[in-house]
């Protein structure tokens, strides 16, 4: 009996589900794209971030706020800081509170890495053997997608173009 009740409540806690979080918006020319990449993270840990602004929490930001991200000379570029973001009312973060700055939009020399842009459907991965119509928890090894990815070195612009993005799950 004691394994039965043990085998039901990990089956239960294996099967909860989490609040999808708010993400950043990235700006390219007249179209907007949402990123699931933090570049304000390099510059200000998620910890200080919480420390400093003190946001009231809800289950889709456990950051806390949005940042809002522009492609612009070549450059990447914040242009502001939503704080609260479920909050029905929009509170914008001084520059001067982080960066002590006047205002916006700042050069975001701090940040190395890629900005994301998937532009296909996932095609995900199973184990051998796996009907995808039939799996179970464990059976999908990770997916591959078609991503349009914007590369940048100190905020710069060096490569950007479409790639094949194979993601695979640490078991």
């Amino acid at each position: 009996m004691r394994i039965f009740i043990y085998l039901f409540l990990l089956i239960i806690a294996s099967s909860g589900n989490t609040t999808e979080q708010i993400d950043d918006v990235f700006l390219v020319g007249d179209a907007h794209y949402l990123i699931d990449e933090r570049p304000l993270e390099q510059r200000i840990s998620r910890d200080d971030l919480i420390e400093t602004l003190e946001p009231e929490m809800c289950t889709a930001s456990w950051r806390g706020y949005r940042a809002t991200w522009t492609l612009k000379d070549e450059y990447l570029w914040l242009s502001h800081i939503q704080m609260n973001p479920c909050s029905k009312r929009y509170e914008s973060v001084d520059a001067q509170v982080l960066f002590r700055l006047k205002s916006y939009p700042i050069k975001a020399a701090w940040f190395t890495g890629s900005l994301v842009l998937p532009v296909g459907e996932k095609n995900y991965i199973y184990r051998e053997g796996v009907d995808p119509e039939h799996y179970s928890v464990g059976d999908t090894l990770g997916y591959d997608v078609e991503a349009f990815v914007f590369n940048f070195e100190a905020g710069k612009l060096v490569s950007k173009g479409l790639e094949l993005l194979e993601k695979r799950y640490d078991f």
